[in-house]
């Protein structure tokens, strides 16, 4: 299947996309800075794993969510993942938080309609 319409219109943006199979059901959350470029990475790098081949083997659709910026997108992403369960992103939450440790992130704040959404605490002060 060719993605290039949807790689085309892609937001050069941050946030989450996911990846969908044939009976349209999320096979892989991940997130991004740039949504374009990294969602495009699948489609024109040369896959160096297997996981990513079968992955790319079984994507039919492509949805995304812009997030304000990449740590909004950090925790949407590990929600979702931590909330459904997505077969392909297992060792994707050991790798959310070595990233979260690393930024060094002590809280954030997720606000919405003047109401506190999300308030994750990550390591200490």
């Amino acid at each position: 299947m060719s993605f290039n319409n949807i790689l085309k219109n892609l937001p050069e943006k941050s946030g989450i996309y996911k990846m969908l199979d044939n009976k349209k059901s999320v096979i892989y959350v991940g997130k991004a800075s740039n949504l374009k470029k990294r969602v495009s990475s699948y489609f024109t790098k040369s896959y160096q794993s297997i996981k990513t081949n079968r992955l790319v083997d079984n994507i039919k659709s492509i949805e995304t969510i812009i997030t304000k910026n990449e740590e909004e997108a950090l925790i949407l992403e590990n929600n979702l993942i931590k909330k459904f369960k997505y077969p392909l992103n297992k060792i994707a939450i050991e790798k959310n938080n070595l990233i979260v440790e690393k930024k060094k992130i002590n809280k954030i704040i997720l606000k919405s309609n003047d109401k506190i959404e999300i308030v994750h605490f990550i390591g200490g002060g």
